[in-house]
């Protein structure tokens, strides 16, 4: 029977009767196919063209036998798929075309995982059905875990990449994966979407089996969580699907060869095994990730490279949809001659967003003198220069970085420093409101200190005013001291001051008058200060800092030792 929903496509069970609808249109795939190339975020992460190398390593059982395979997956390929901006979950019905998106077979890994397994396929003679059965086994093998336990979310949709990584998943997460391999591989697939669960339908002659059914093309159904479920085995409990065909996807370049000589290499390679419903008119050919030319046939000449170091070589196909994924060779011209040794005493210094190598040269220059360097960042020629320092710009702070730099004669590039690993970090810069405060603090430390110097001066000045005002005025802390009015010394005689009262007789051969109250000192009438037995008269002295009485002549105070003199 026919299923119609929201007013386009559904699918047609395999037995039955009735008209399928419109069929949905292709959505394209993440990255788009802008011209002149492939998205140089896709080629970048890409490993070797060779089978089975890599960090991540996983094991299945397919028909008995043992598989394996091998590739690396950059942290930064990670990062960029995880942190992608996309609507990942499904709401509406109108959220299931966003499910296209996910379908990234023109992505590096999945490209080369994908020739992992047309590799494997071929070494034990596998058809076109038992390689998708191969690729429907290994993905079987992910542990099946719920979005809420992985992502702490009640959906999540992953991109293959998040999945090869994580190597976890539930329906949806294997089914991207397993559709985007079989597109790279060359196979018309579709994504199938029930209430709650989603398949793979694969297209082909080779398979058999319950299908859905649209526009005349079959989709044979997959189930990609949990084992032992074949091509065209279906759960009974699924019955309606709404079909989003992925469509024949244009594949990668294949047979990349390489002939090397002096300064040059001459590439060689054949079609796309799937051409994507239209011919290949062109190729576009990178060198270490720069775009070099596009050309209109399969072979093509590299020049003015340089001799004993090794490049990479990226080509992908394009039909009047666009570039497909990428394929690449490594390729390194011969050297021709006696290469130089290794740079010496390699030193880095990490900056702001920047790294400072310097190196000194070889002990051992080769054959001819080193006319340049060459310098590498991650694995990758970055710079050549005539002198024995450079600093990289441009890099993350807070990333780790591999740098290393190499030496070049007539000969070649000779062999690389051992490598330094280097993060990049800011110069410690105070944030904006440091200085404000800093200023502040200081401000202030200077008013608290200049204000207990005043008060401690106003303190000292006002005790030493109490202790000579006790001295002259009286009081209960120390007697006054009595001084004279008049002195008669030695026949001089002193007058009583008119109008003074009568004390008494005058002493014998001296006459002193005395008064009610000690007002003042009575000089001589001889110009002067007054004199006692030859000697001045001095007022007392008091410590200025304890107050204490001081000696005439001390220079110390006696009570608490300061220099008072």
């Amino acid at each position: 029977m026919a299923v119609i929903s929201a007013g386009c496509a559904f699918l047609q069970i395999a037995g039955a009767e009735g008209d399928a609808a419109c069929q949905v249109p292709v959505v394209p795939c993440l990255g788009g196919n802008a011209l002149p190339g492939p998205p140089l975020g896709s080629i970048q992460g890409l490993t070797a063209y060779v089978e089975g190398e890599g960090e991540f390593t996983y094991d299945w059982r397919y028909d008995n036998d043992e598989y394996s395979v091998s590739f690396d997956l950059p942290d930064e390929l990670y990062a960029y798929y995880r942190d992608y901006s996309i609507h990942r979950y499904m709401v509406t019905e109108g959220d299931r075309d966003n499910a296209l998106n996910f379908i990234t077979d023109n992505d590096s890994v999945v490209v080369y995982v994908a020739e992992c397994m047309d590799d494997l396929s071929e070494r034990v003679g596998l058809d076109d059905a038992e390689k998708a059965e191969l690729v429907l086994a290994f993905v079987q093998e992910i542990p099946y875990e719920y979005d809420d336990e992985t992502h702490s979310m009640d959906d999540y949709w992953s991109f293959p990449v998040e999945t090869l990584h994580d190597w976890v998943g539930d329906c949806e997460d294997t089914s991207f994966l397993y559709s985007s391999l079989m597109a790279a591989l060359g196979y018309e697939t579709a994504l199938l979407v029930f209430e709650d669960h989603i398949a793979v339908g694969v297209s082909g002659e080779e398979f058999d089996g319950r299908y859905y059914e649209i526009e005349g093309t079959r989709y044979y159904y997959c189930e990609t969580t949990g084992t032992g479920w074949s091509i065209g085995e279906m759960p009974e409990e699924y019955d309606e699907a709404y079909v989003l065909p992925v469509g024949i996807r244009l594949g990668p370049p294949t047979d990349l060869e390489a002939e090397v000589g002096d300064s040059e290499a001459t590439i060689s390679w054949s079609p796309p095994n799937s051409d994507g419903g239209s011919p290949v008119d062109r190729y576009a050919i990178y060198l270490d990730g720069e775009f070099v030319a596009e050309v209109y046939g399969t072979i093509y000449t590299l020049t003015d490279l340089l001799n004993g170091l090794e490049y990479e070589v990226t080509i992908a196909a394009h039909n009047e949809e666009g570039y497909g994924p990428p394929a690449v060779l490594f390729i390194m011209p011969l050297a021709q001659g006696v290469l130089p040794e290794a740079p010496t005493a390699l030193k880095v210094k990490a900056g702001d967003g920047a790294v400072t190598l310097t190196w000194s040269p070889p002990e051992d220059e080769g054959e001819t003198a080193v006319d340049f360097y060459v310098v590498f960042l991650d694995g990758r020629k970055v710079a050549l220069v005539e002198n024995t320092t450079y600093t990289i710009r441009g890099l993350m702070n807070g990333e780790e970085y591999e740098v290393t730099v190499a030496a070049h004669n007539s000969a070649g590039v000779g062999p690389k420093a051992p490598a330094v690993v280097v993060i990049p970090a800011p110069d410690e810069v105070l944030p904006s409101w440091a200085i404000p405060l800093m200023l502040l603090i200081l401000v202030t430390v200077i008013v608290i200190v200049c204000a207990v110097a005043v008060q401690t001066r106003r303190s000292r000045r006002m005790r030493a005013q109490m202790m000579q005002g006790t001295l002259q005025m009286g009081g209960d802390s120390a007697p006054p001291v009595p001084l004279p009015y008049q002195s008669q010394v030695e026949g001089v005689r002193s007058e009583q001051p008119q109008g003074a009262p009568d004390t008494g007789p005058a002493v014998e051969g001296a006459s002193i008058a005395m008064g009610s109250a000690p007002a003042a000192v009575v000089a001589p009438e001889a110009s002067g200060d007054a004199q006692v037995d030859g000697k001045g008269l001095e007022p007392p002295r008091f410590c200025a800092y304890c107050g204490s009485p001081l000696e005439r002549d001390a220079v110390f105070c006696s009570n608490c030792g300061n220099r008072v003199r």
